[in-house]
């Protein structure tokens, strides 16, 4: 799988790379943790993990340092309404739902974010996505104690990421975003 993700960074979009979200995680109940899914913790990924409607941590929504950004879903006793299988097969005998959620919800609205910044600027890279949601994004759950400063300069958590996606500010970003540069690898030192 990471040499699919690898193959779609690469190649994607004529080159400016496939975006891949990948949900955090719903195991915080039992102690889970989104730094153990390795597919969460790709660098060709971004995590989303899930807050509820006052912007606070869902009773579910595993913490991890791979957590890019936070989306809002269900946690609080409000789920998400979105259609459903129809009939008796899906969630409800309806064609709808109103108690969707878990981070595999916020991981459709982050994607739904990721699309607008996309329709603002087509030429942007995988990696030009990502800057804009780290930049973009902002604190939720100002009083969260998991809130401290990187050496970037950036607000960030372990329970949120970079906070919570803001389609606003992602897309007004995007519009006149300077590409970043490609990545390099360096390595030093002696083998043996």
């Amino acid at each position: 799988m990471i040499a699919a993700f690898e193959d779609d960074v690469a190649n994607g979009r004529g080159g400016l790379g496939n975006i891949i979200t990948w949900a955090a995680g719903n195991g915080l109940d039992s102690d889970d943790d989104s730094n153990k899914d390795g597919y969460a913790n790709a660098r060709q990924t971004i995590a989303v993990t899930a807050i509820t409607h006052q912007g606070e941590q869902s009773w579910y929504a595993e913490p991890g340092a791979n957590i890019l950004v936070a989306a809002h879903s269900d946690g609080s006793g409000e789920g998400i309404t979105t259609t459903d299988i129809e009939g008796s097969t899906g969630y409800t005998n309806t064609d709808y739902t109103d108690n969707f959620g878990g981070t595999s919800s916020a991981t459709p609205l982050a994607s739904g974010v990721i699309a607008l910044m996309l329709e603002a600027n087509a030429n942007l890279t995988w990696r030009d996505v990502q800057h804009i949601l780290v930049h973009s994004s902002r604190v939720n759950d100002a009083n969260d104690n998991s809130w401290g400063l990187n050496g970037a300069g950036h607000d960030v958590s372990h329970k949120y990421g970079f906070g919570a996606v803001d389609a606003g500010r992602a897309v007004a970003l995007a519009e006149n975003w300077t590409n970043v540069d490609p990545a390099m690898n360096i390595t030093s030192g002696t083998r043996r």
